[in-house]
């Protein structure tokens, strides 16, 4: 009879009340990118990605869920070496490709990130303002007349991470290091460095967090695409493919790119909006 009872109590450790158990965890990288995702304000229900992560924990009642704070640098170097979790937001690039499963529907479209600068000295940059208002930083950084900011581990896409490949050994770049990106737009503000990629929206977290008026301006890069898709993604191995398998099911529910482009527009100023909403239309009518 013993084998019996053994079998019983197994059970038993499987009820409902008991259930966490036996669920498998899903381990919610986030790395602190405000307004994209904060991870220690009081405003952290309102992170981009904290709501859409939030959005696909209600409807992924099967697992626990747990969430790690890291520097992209190491979620990326986890995910690499087949840990479980899954990472938003995230571009497309070949390298991540190679070991990363993403979801295959973009979640929202970022505008493009652009060169942040100090008002108060447009002028070192309009040497190299084409006549449609974007700047030619192929040139800027060519000329070696200013140091421009990039964070460690973040991919800015496009010709702006053709550049820093190409200028990374110049001495123009200076890399900053460790898990807060708002970290190179302070350096900025506090004119220890003269430029830095970032987006329109992290330029607008700062000010509204700092409550300072807003002194730093976003420069359209020339030849820059408009806007880059970000995705979930997770290590490229089984376990990965079941819980991106999943994300793309309730991605392609009625509603939920709807909502989760809402949340993106709610850190857009106002002026963008019409713009926004023009490109989104379009980039999903194609699919």
């Amino acid at each position: 009879m013993r084998p019996i009872w053994i079998g019983i109590v197994a059970l038993v450790l499987c009820i409902p009340s008991t259930q966490a158990f036996c669920k498998q965890t899903i381990t919610w990288y986030q790395p602190d990118f405000p307004p994209y995702v904060i991870t220690k304000e009081k405003d952290a229900k309102d992170g981009i990605d904290n709501r859409t992560v939030q959005y696909l924990i209600e409807r992924l009642p099967d697992y626990q869920h747990r969430f790690q704070v890291g520097s992209y640098k190491r979620i990326l170097t986890y995910l690499r070496s087949g840990r479980e979790g899954v990472v938003t937001p995230l571009f497309i690039t070949p390298e991540r490709q190679e070991y990363l499963m993403y979801s295959d529907t973009a979640s929202y479209l970022p505008l493009s990130n652009g060169l942040v600068v100090n008002r108060e000295e447009i002028q070192r940059f309009e040497p190299y303002i084409q006549k449609k208002g974007a700047i030619n930083i192929d040139l800027l950084m060519q000329s070696g007349e200013c140091t421009i900011g990039i964070t460690s581990g973040r991919s800015y896409s496009g010709i702006i991470d053709e550049m820093i490949r190409k200028y990374k050994d110049s001495g123009i770049l200076y890399v900053r290091t460790g898990p807060d990106h708002l970290g190179i737009l302070k350096m900025l503000g506090s004119k220890r460095i003269n430029a830095a990629f970032g987006f329109p929206v992290e330029v607008k977290y700062l000010s509204k967090r700092s409550g300072l008026p807003n002194n730093l301006i976003v420069l359209p890069v020339a030849n820059m695409v408009p806007y880059t898709p970000v995705y979930f993604a997770a290590p490229k191995n089984k376990w990965g493919e079941a819980i991106i398998s999943k994300i793309n099911r309730i991605l392609h529910q009625p509603g939920t790119i709807a909502k989760f482009n809402q949340y993106y527009e709610s850190w857009l100023d106002e002026e963008y909006l019409p713009y926004y909403r023009k490109i989104k239309e379009e980039h999903y009518d194609k699919r």
